[in-house]
Order: C-alpha cells, then structure tokens, then sequence
C-alpha cells in the first residue's frame, strides 16, 4: 500500500469537476481537476488547488454533467448554446491535455446538462 514517510496509509487520488459558469476570464476554466491524499490513521484530508483542463467555450455557455468514460475521456454536457432554443452541446474531453476537446451540436433545441453511461451497452433495454 501506499504510505507516507511515517508508515501510515495515504490515498491519493484525484477528481474532476465542472464550473457551470465562467465568464469572460480567458483564465477560469469549465473542466478542472483537483488532487486529494487522505490520511486513515491520522485522520487527515488534504485537498490540492484545482488544474484547469478545458474552457469549453469563449462565451458564457455553460458546462454541467461530468462523467469519466472507461477510455479515460470526460464527457461533459454543455447546456445550452447561450441563447434559449438554440442547440445544446456535449463535449468529449481528453484529461491528459490542456484544451484538447471535441464538441457535438444537439440539434432541434435539445440540452444536454446531466449525463450518464449506459453500462449495458448499445441497443440494451
């Protein structure tokens, strides 16, 4: 297992979250990434500053639903274009590079704030 320099326990690991909105800053980012070690013996919970990966779109279009695919890629729903009525979008992020996204239309209006896995698979009930 995994220990720190007194022998006890650690968990590292990370976590990646959305910020719906982020403005005009070039700086803040929809998709980000955060590291966290937790201690069980000491009883202690450390949380890292946040890495931003992806700014989805240079205006106030928002990100909401994150979910990490079994291939390692983010997908995350896009909301809406900005305006109501227009297309919502979902993005496939690759969390290994800065700003290195697809981003699909949902035609006809749809959004896409949450998303989820279909575990079963194509063409499951």
């Amino acid at each position: 297992p995994l220990v720190n320099s007194s022998g006890n326990p650690l968990c590292r690991d990370g976590a990646y979250f959305t910020r719906h909105t982020v403005g005009l800053d070039p700086a803040n980012a929809h998709v980000n990434r955060m590291t966290f070690q937790y201690n069980a013996v000491a009883g202690t919970f450390v949380v890292s500053s946040s890495a931003a990966i992806a700014r989805l779109s240079p205006r106030r279009e928002g990100a909401d639903g994150i979910l990490l695919t079994p291939d390692g890629q983010l997908v995350v729903g896009g909301g809406n274009g900005g305006a109501v009525g227009t297309d919502g979008r979902i993005h496939v992020v690759d969390p290994t590079a800065t700003n290195s996204f697809v981003t699909r239309a949902i035609p006809n209006g749809g959004r896409s704030l949450h998303v989820m896995e279909d575990t079963a698979g194509p063409g499951s009930v």
